[in-house]
This record gives structure tokens, sequence and C-alpha cells, in this order.
């Protein structure tokens, strides 16, 4: 009682003080507000002194009055209070007998009024409170209390009157109000109507058969924005407001179409699409379709490699060993292939038309330039993955192909097919193969043609990341199959001169590589950038001196001369550490010279501590004087060259 005596005399305060002081007014009734909700929820609650029934009469009659003097003081904060009240007096009283059609009833009939009045108002804090409190309300309880066998219909009709509550406060907002829409009321709009969608495809599928009905509900959805759209241009128009509700439409109807379709025709269908509105874009500047495009763009990506990981011998998706798959994914003659091929027919326009319809950059926003780089990133990764999951299916049908029955006796016969796995070492060589040969490509067709900076620098990364990949993974497959080869006789797979010639054919691809990378790397916008220059140098000189190396134990290995690499090896990066030097000298390249220094350091600890062990004297003989040669020829050549080695590292 007492609680309720101090309630009622600050309203009273409140109400005297209204006149002269009507914030501060204002301020006392808000405070009265919240402690008649209290008192009569710890009088219900805590100590059962008002019947259930009574305290939620007496909370909806304090709502009903908040929202009033909201209106009368023509105070937002008011309402909001009067809001949060109402949504939670339910949960307050709640005796947990699960009358769910009563809390939805009652939170749309609660909702209709203060959606009303902050219509009336334009209190957008008010709407946005509402909107959040009710669908956080309803999608708590579908995730704890939603029945599918009972609560579908009770729970898509609800929902639907949500959805239809707010959507017509923001459009009735239009309607009202001179003024066109601002961005907010644009993001509640897009905010109710994804919220909706989401909440409708999620029931359809609780139900037996649902899925059947997504594209006839998402088209549903397309036809709602644009009778809105349409009324909205018949009684006020607004550009702002119909492009939006236009592009959601367009957005619904891009998702019912292919929600019909299956396989394939999902990415080719949505390719397609992006590509005309594009077009329309830039042939017209119609900005509607601009966004219709950059909308479009990345569902069309992203159901490209949804579909291609489906349908691909790289994700195992058919397993390793089904002879179906060989049918499936024959080379060229597959629906991932297909389907990437259209993405990059379309992608490709794109690109054209970019070109075509360039603007200066002053004209150009950022969000079109972010675009336009999207794009071309998406081309180039599709354009890529077009041929060498191609490779990969081929590699596939060799793999099972070469299947061969084993029998394993032990105690009684066990059958089971065993695999070639030099296969599967052919198959990663080949996309290494393949991809440098893009890169290379890539490179060159930048440097005659596209002559990008952006490019530039990305793809020198990438051909050095390549460069590196193949040097220690390449090389490594390599060696393999050479061992493969050369025990032959133990195998029950046939080893061919084809384990040997493709380390021949690898390192072709990679100095087909390695000198479209010193071609873009001699370009104009690399010039200043001394770092990106010196670590060229190194990767390059590494990379040399791996390839060597790697030869030299081919040969000592297929010659039957395992045991002597150690010498050799030794030898071999002496004088390459000479060779360094000399280049170090005549260029100017410090980083070259003490790469050399750093090298032939190392030499010198394999020798001692690795190499001497296992050496004759004569090759102990050799390598000493080896290696005593190389370093007197470095001393002379540092003495020779002294006072034009030391300027030139002091200009560097």
């Amino acid at each position: 009682m007492f609680g309720y005596f101090v309630a009622l005399g600050l309203l009273g305060v409140a109400g005297f003080l209204k006149p002269k002081y009507e914030k501060f007014s204002a301020v006392l009734l808000s405070g009265s507000v919240a402690i008649l909700y209290f008192v009569t929820y710890f009088a219900y609650s805590f100590y059962g002194m008002i019947p259930q029934t009574a305290a939620f009469v007496m909370m909806v009659a304090v709502t009903v009055f908040t929202v009033v003097a909201a209106w009368v003081y023509d105070r937002q904060v008011i309402g909001v209070i009067g809001l949060v009240g109402a949504h939670a007096v339910p949960f307050l009283l709640s005796n947990n007998t699960g009358n769910v059609r009563f809390l939805l009833t009652y939170m749309l009939i609660i909702n209709a009024g203060m959606v009303a009045v902050s219509v009336r108002k334009y209190w957008r804090v008010m709407s946005a409170s509402a909107f959040f409190l009710t669908w956080i309300i309803f999608f708590a309880w579908l995730a704890d209390r939603y029945d599918r066998n009972y609560d579908f219909g009770l729970a898509f009709v609800f929902g639907t009157l949500f959805f239809a509550l707010f959507y017509a406060a923001f459009v009735i907002k239009r309607l009202l109000h001179s003024e066109s829409l601002t961005g907010f009321s644009l993001v509640m709009i897009c905010a109710n109507a994804l919220i909706y969608f989401v909440l409708g495809m999620s029931l359809l599928d609780t139900v037996r058969q649902g899925e059947q009905y997504f594209g006839f509900f998402t088209l549903g959805n397309a036809v709602v924005h644009v009778s809105a759209a349409f009324l909205i241009t018949q009684i006020k128009p607004d550009k702002t407001a119909v492009k939006t509700l236009g592009a959601l439409a367009l957005f619904f109807v891009t998702l019912s179409i292919p929600l019909k379709m299956t396989g394939i025709w999902m990415p080719v269908f949505w390719t397609i699409e992006t590509v005309y509105l594009y077009w329309v874009w830039a042939s017209k500047r119609i900005g509607f379709f601009a966004v219709a495009s950059y909308v479009l763009a990345p569902l069309s990506v992203l159901s490209l490699f949804t579909f291609v990981a489906k349908n691909s011998a790289d994700w195992d998706v058919y397993g390793l060993t089904s002879k179906e798959s060989i049918a499936l994914l024959t080379p060229f003659v597959n629906e991932a292939f297909l389907a990437s091929f259209v993405f990059c027919i379309g992608f490709g326009t794109i690109l054209y038309l970019m070109r075509r319809y360039t603007k200066p950059d002053a004209e150009t926003s950022d969000f079109e330039r972010i675009f336009q780089i999207a794009v071309s990133v998406a081309f180039l990764v599709a354009f890529y993955n077009l041929f060498r999951a191609e490779i990969g299916n081929f590699w596939h049908a060799e793999y099972v192909r070469s299947g061969v029955l084993s029998l394993d006796n032990t105690g009684f016969e066990q059958r089971r097919f065993v695999f070639d796995r030099d296969v599967n070492i052919f198959n990663a060589l080949w996309q290494l193969n393949y991809t440098m040969l893009f890169l290379s490509a890539l490179s060159v067709i930048n440097v005659k043609w596209l002559k990008s900076i952006p490019l530039g620098f990305s793809t020198l990364a990438f051909n050095g990341l390549v460069l590196v990949i193949f040097s220690v993974g390449g090389l490594f497959f390599i060696s393999e199959l050479r061992d493969s080869y050369l025990d032959k006789a133990a195998s029950q797979f046939f080893r061919g001169t084809a384990h040997i010639w493709i380390r021949y054919i690898s390192l072709a691809f990679a100095a087909v590589l390695l000198a479209a990378t010193y071609w873009l790397y001699r370009q104009d916008f690399f010039k200043k950038a001394t770092d990106v220059r010196a670590i060229f140098d190194t990767v390059f000189a590494t990379i040399i001196l791996i390839a060597l190396s790697s030869e030299l134990l081919n040969l000592t290995d297929l010659a039957g001369q395992e045991g002597s690499f150690k010498l050799a090896l030794s030898i071999l990066w002496g004088v390459y550490s000479l060779i360094l030097i000399v280049i170090g000298i005549a260029y100017a390249k410090t980083h070259l010279r003490i790469g050399a220094m750093v090298l032939f350091a190392v030499t010198l600890v394999k020798l001692f501590f690795y190499d001497l062990s296992s050496l004759t004297t004569v090759a102990k003989t050799v390598v000493f004087v080896s290696l005593g040669l190389i370093l007197l020829l470095i001393s002379f050549l540092y003495n020779k060259y002294k006072s034009a080695i030391f300027p030139a590292e002091k200009e560097n």
C-alpha cells in the first residue's frame, strides 16, 4: 500500500508541475509508472496478495495510461517504458499454463496500439523497440516451446500478422508524412522482410513436404513488396521507397525461381540474371539495377562454388573408388564444368561492360570500385578452377581404373581392391603445372594489355608462393615417383618413363613461370619497390638452388650412386655461392652477396659435421681443395672490386 501511495503521490506532483516544468514532470511520471509495475508484480509474485487476473488487468491499465501519458506529454521515452512493461506483463504474471494463443493475441493488440502511436507521432525508437521485442519473444517461443505437430498454423498465422503490422506501419509512415522514407525506415522494412522470410522458410521446413512450397512462399513475398511499391506510387510517389521495395521484390523473385529448380540451373540462372541487370545499369545508368546486380552477384558466386563443391572429384562426394563417378565426372562433359563455363562467360561479359562503360575515376563511387575488384577476383578464380577441376576429374577416373583385386590369405580369403597411389601424385603435379601455366599467362596478359598495378603486385605474390610450393612439395612428389619407378620390380602396378619425364615437364613449367615473373618484376611500377626486388632476387636464387640440388640427387639415384650425393651437394653449393657473389658484385646486389656468404657458411658446417664421416680420403681431399679454391677466388674478387663494392653498398 505504501508503494502505491508513493507512486500515486509522484503522479499527482507530476500533474501539478506539468504546466511550468514539463520535462521534470515527465521524469516523475515515468518513475511513478515504474513503481506501479514493480509493486504490482511483487504483490502478485512474491506475496500472493493479488490474484493473477487482477494483477493482469492492473498492469494493462498502467500500460494504457502510460501510452496516453506519452501522447499527452509528447515524450517518446514514456512510451518506451510502457512498451517494455506491456511486453513484460505476460512473463511476469505467467503461471506456466502454456496458453500461447493468449500470449500472441495479447502481443498483437499491444503492438497495434504502440505502432499506431509511434506512427502518428513519428517515434522511431518506440516503433523499433516494438519491432525487436516482438520478434525476439516470438523466436524465443519457437526455439523453446514450438511443437511441429500442433503449432505450425498458429506460428504461421501470427508470424504473418506481425509481419503485416510492422510492414504496414513503415509504409503508412510514408503515406502520413510528406518527407521521403529515411534510411532508418528502409533498414527496418528490409529487416522485417528478411526476418519474415527466414521465419516462413523455417516453419515450412518443419512440416512434411514443406520444401515443395518454398518457391511459392518466396514468390508471395515478392508480390507483397511489388504491391506496396505500387501503392506508394499511386498515393505519394517516392523514388527511394519504390527502388527499395522493387529491389526486395526482385530479390525474392530471384530466390523463388532457383528454389523451384535443382542442380545446375540455380547457378546458371543467377549468373544470367546478374549479367542482364548489370548490362541495364551500365548502358542506361538506372541505379536500381546497379543495386540489384550488386546483391545478386554474391549469390551467383556462392551458388556456383556450392554446386561445384558438390559435383567435383576434389571433394570426394562420390567416393574415390566409385566406378559410377567416372561417368559422372567425365572431363569437360559434366554439369560442374558447364556451370563454371556459363559463369565465366557471364562474369567475363560484366568485365567487358565495365571497361566499355567506364567513367572517369572522379565519377566512380568507392562501392562500384569494390564491386569491380570483386567481380575480377571471382572471374579469375572461376576461370582457374574451370580447367583445374577437369584435370582432377581425369586423374580421378584413372585412379578408379587402376584398382586391382588383392587376395589376402589369413586363414581365409579376403577380397579387396587396391589402387595405385602414384596416380594421385600425378594428379597433384599436373594441377600444380596447370597453376604455373595459368599464372604465367596472367602475368604476360597483365604486362602486355591490362597493365594493372594491383593485379601486378598480387600476381607477383602468387607467383612466388606457387614457386615455393613447387620447390618444396612438387619436387618431393617428383622424387616419390622416381623412387616408385626404381622399385618397379616390387610393384604390382605399371611403372613407365612418365615417372621420370614428369620431372622435366614440371621444371619447364616452373621455368616459364620464373621467366614471366621476371618480366613482370621488371615493369616500371616495381622499380621504386626496392624491397620487392630484393625479395624476388632472394626467392629466385633459392628456387634455382633447390632445383639444381634436386636434379643432382635425381641423377645420382638414377646412376646408382646414392652414396655420393653428400660430396656432390657440397661442391654444388660452393660453386653456386661463387656464382651468386659474382652476380652480386657485377650488379651491385648486396643481398645476393650476403646470401651467398650464408650459403657458403652452411656448406662448411655441413661438410665438417655431416659429410666427413662418410667420405673416403680421396673424396675429402677433393672437397677441401675445391672449396679452398672457391674461397681464394671469392677473396680475390672482393679485393679486386673493393672500390666498386662498398660505394655501391652506401648508395643502397
